[in-house]
């Protein structure tokens, strides 16, 4: 995808490529919306480890979604500069390291910083994948392709709070946040080698 992208690439796209692609940016997504829900079941988990309160912790959510907020306002001017697909690039590597560092978090203070990181992350790849996917799409099958879209967006938050509770209880808390590590690393190989 160039800095302008044509209402006209799906015409260089094969089904092949456009279901290849599509699955690739939903799973980016799916994964970050996932995170907005999955990670307020292991707050009571993490207080101890952080060294913080009920008060404190309250920051580990907060401090992703004003991140996310904040990052939406920066999309347009950012991706007009470098394009679509490398914003949502951008935003996938962003989202993968702040999910990695937020596993090794040890201090309350080093937890919202790497939240911030996984929010501008949230935000670049939300604002992009949808674009996108509109635009790799024949005009008359573009509302199949929002609907695909929507129904991934609808269900991640819904998964959140029974996934990260499966997770804390089974394993430890910072595998909700690891395993968006091997996901955003497996996307962000395809989706860097596609050319749409």
């Amino acid at each position: 995808m160039q800095e302008h992208i044509s209402t006209e690439i799906y015409k260089k796209i094969s089904p092949v490529e456009r279901a290849f692609l599509t699955v690739m940016l939903i799973a980016g997504v799916f994964m970050a919306i996932l995170d907005t829900t999955v990670v307020e079941v292991i707050l009571p988990k993490i207080m101890a480890p952080l060294s913080t309160d009920i008060y404190g912790v309250q920051w580990v959510v907060t401090s992703y979604m004003i991140a996310a907020a904040t990052g939406l306002l920066l999309v347009s001017n950012i991706s007009t500069a470098i394009g679509l697909k490398n914003v949502f690039l951008f935003g996938l590597i962003s989202f993968t390291a702040g999910s990695f560092l937020c596993g090794h978090a040890n201090t309350l203070a080093e937890m919202i910083i790497f939240r911030t990181f996984q929010g501008l992350g949230e935000a670049f790849l939300v604002s992009t994948a949808e674009t996108l996917i509109f635009t790799i799409y024949p005009p008359e099958k573009r509302g199949f392709a929002m609907g695909i879209y929507s129904l991934a967006v609808s269900f991640s938050p819904a998964l959140g709070p029974t996934l990260g509770g499966y997770i804390t209880e089974h394993l430890t808390w910072r595998y909700v946040f690891y395993i968006n590590v091997p996901i955003g690393v497996m996307d962000l190989s395809l989706i860097h080698i596609s050319e749409p």
